[in-house]
């Protein structure tokens, strides 16, 4: 061992617990004024040219730690650099005894290092100069135009990529960086906003407190933060972003929180009294608001997605919180619900199949409406893939795919987008560029005559952004009347037979109505209600929907036959395109189906000629009911 010690190059030095010498090598006299007869002393009394004056703390927390511990400290007089290491060693007990410090000359590695950057500056600042001159040539030479601006925008995207990955030295860029990228440009003016938002079920605590210290540090904007709690986590999330320096969360009140609304409000506020972040929030205020909503939320219990506690399967298929409500009903509505764990993995599946794209309000209900499409078919990503095989997608992935919804980087999958499209050619621009621009005068009459009365703000702007929706909203308003008058649980439960409500159409207007009895179903599914109208008697037949199922069964398509059109889902006839008698080739719409906010157009298989249509708008169908018959 001492033979060792003595041919080794690295300058070492043992230390007891009392930092009493017990052995060194020769290289370390280069650092300490040691000679042999030193063994035995204390290291504090020996004279060092270390230009470091927290040694003796560093080696004290090595014992008390057990872990090591490394400096970069230099030498008085001297220009090279030392990196010290301070490591434990222990004794047969396994308690520590003492400390290893050694100290390797790093000068020369530290010299090529700062070559290497000085080669790497170099070369980016050359790649950047070829970058703009390229940049330059285009912008002068091409023909203004999509293909122009698809070139010179790929020359900039490459430019902030080169620039990024050359901050990092050619090391993985991670997400933090990325962001950092796209908003610094955006870090000047008062009143602007960044909005942390998305999918952040998988904004975990420490990916929260990452995210907002680095937006805090580079950018000058406030942040705002939101977060639905589907995993359980999401008040962490919250309290770390806090701690970060986030500018502003939102949170639910305490009876409206949790699972997939926001995280709970009360709780956060007392997380933080008596922190330096202490919002001042009054508890009984929030407990007396609390209370309220939880009266409130009681007439809504049938809508609610029955998710009983916290749900990490969200980290498998990534669905927003407010998805994942509105996917259960959908899948509820279409006889699905047994199957949901199989809709939340052809969710994941689904969104793997359109390139892993960021999923908000409309992207994630296309996401959804596609997972359900495969659940009720049972159809793999493999199946809608195969381009052998004829897929009813529903309208809002083709109108996705077309590019209706913006593209997202690098693209859609193509094969996927070929096979949605059928032929049709995709948008490749922002698609609210090709709008045509609107006559509001024009339009607002439009819009009174449908709804037959003159047209508000409201309704006006309700039109021109969701036009069939608005539609069927004013074809039901005129069905049904002002419903708005009813009392929450009479809208959505109905009356008891023997209670009586008051509706106020207007001041001074009120209808006193009394229900006294309902007949049984007909076979046309229709019952008979018998109630008071202000006294005088009424009688009135409206449909019941629970009676759909005892209705007529409609005959099955026959699996692999081209010649029959089968329903692919449950739900609705929305329109029929043809007639019987007509001509159609491959790929021509026979008609479309609705459920549950899901619209799904059905093409012909082959050229032939319809010749049985066995539906109309407004029939209700099951999964696999024969529609229509081609020869």
């Amino acid at each position: 061992m001492e033979n060792l010690f003595q041919s080794t190059q690295i300058a070492t030095i043992f230390l007891d617990r009392n930092l009493v010498i017990r052995s060194f090598t020769p290289a370390v006299t280069r650092i300490f004024s040691l000679i042999p007869s030193d063994r035995g002393r204390p290291l504090t009394d020996i004279v060092s040219r270390l230009d470091h004056q927290n040694l003796e703390a560093d080696m004290r927390a090595v014992f008390a730690s057990g872990e090591t511990i490394e400096r970069s400290v230099t030498l008085a007089g001297d220009n090279g650099y030392y990196l010290a290491r301070i490591l434990p060693y222990r004794g047969n007990d396994n308690e520590i005894d003492g400390v290893v410090v050694t100290f390797v000359d790093i000068t020369n590695i530290l010299a090529a290092e700062e070559q290497q950057k000085v080669l790497a500056a170099e070369l980016s600042h050359r790649v950047k100069n070829s970058l703009a001159v390229v940049s330059s040539i285009a912008e002068r030479t091409l023909e203004d135009g999509e293909s122009k601006d698809c070139f010179v925008s790929r020359l900039h995207a490459l430019a902030q990529t080169h620039e990024l990955l050359s901050r990092t030295q050619w090391t993985e860029a991670s997400l933090r960086d990325l962001i950092l990228a796209e908003l610094s440009p955006h870090a000047v003016g008062d009143g602007d906003n960044v909005r942390v938002s998305g999918p952040l079920v998988l904004l975990k605590p420490r990916a929260a407190r990452l995210l907002v210290t680095a937006l805090k540090a580079e950018v000058g904007l406030p942040i705002h933060l939101h977060t639905h709690d589907t995993s359980g986590i999401a008040s962490g999330s919250i309290l770390a972003a806090g701690l970060a320096g986030v500018d502003a969360v939102d949170l639910a009140m305490d009876s409206m929180s949790g699972l997939t609304s926001q995280p709970c409000l009360g709780s956060v506020v007392e997380a933080l009294r008596h922190d330096e972040r202490d919002t001042g929030l009054d508890a009984g205020v929030i407990c007396d608001l609390s209370v309220y909503w939880e009266a409130v939320r009681a007439q809504y219990a049938a809508f609610e997605s029955d998710l009983k506690a916290g749900a990490s399967e969200v980290y498998l298929h990534e669905m927003p919180g407010g998805q994942f409500t509105n996917l259960k009903e959908q899948a509820r509505s279409l006889g699905l619900d047994s199957r949901w764990h199989e809709v939340a993995r052809a969710y994941r599946a689904a969104n793997d199949l359109f390139g892993d794209i960021v999923k908000v309000t409309p992207s994630s209900k296309v996401v959804g409406d596609m997972a359900l499409m495969m659940v009720s078919q049972d159809l793999s990503p493999a199946d809608v893939l195969d381009p052998d095989r004829e897929i009813a997608f529903p309208a809002s992935v083709v109108e996705m795919l077309h590019g209706d919804l913006g593209q997202p980087p690098g693209g859609w999958p193509e094969a996927l987008q070929r096979k949605a499209l059928k032929g049709a050619e995709p948008i490749r621009v922002r698609p609210g560029s090709l709008l045509p621009d609107a006559d509001l005068d024009a339009e607002r009459a439009k819009v009174g005559r449908i709804r037959g009365e003159p047209a508000s703000e409201q309704d006006l702007a309700s039109y021109l952004m969701y036009p069939k929706v608005f539609s069927d909203f004013a074809g039901t308003s005129r069905k049904y009347g002002p419903v708005s008058i009813l009392p929450t649980p009479v809208y959505f439960y109905g009356m008891p037979i023997g209670s009586e409500i008051t509706a106020t159409l207007e001041r001074g207007k009120s209808l006193v109505v009394r229900l006294q009895a309902v007949g049984e179903v007909d076979e046309e599914g229709q019952r008979r209600v018998f109630f008071e109208l202000n006294g005088q008697p009424r009688i009135v037949r409206v449909p019941d929907r629970g009676a759909v199922a005892s209705l007529p069964a409609r005959r099955k398509a026959e699996e692999g036959n081209d010649a029959h059109l089968a329903a692919p889902m449950s739900g609705s006839v929305s329109t029929v395109a043809v007639q019987q008698g007509q001509s159609v080739k491959a790929g021509d719409v026979l008609l479309t189906i609705e459920a549950m906010k899901m619209e799904m157009a059905l093409r012909s298989a082959r050229d032939g000629t319809v010749s049985q249509v066995l539906v109309q708008a407004g029939s209700l169908i099951e999964a696999k009911d024969l529609l229509m018959t081609l020869v």
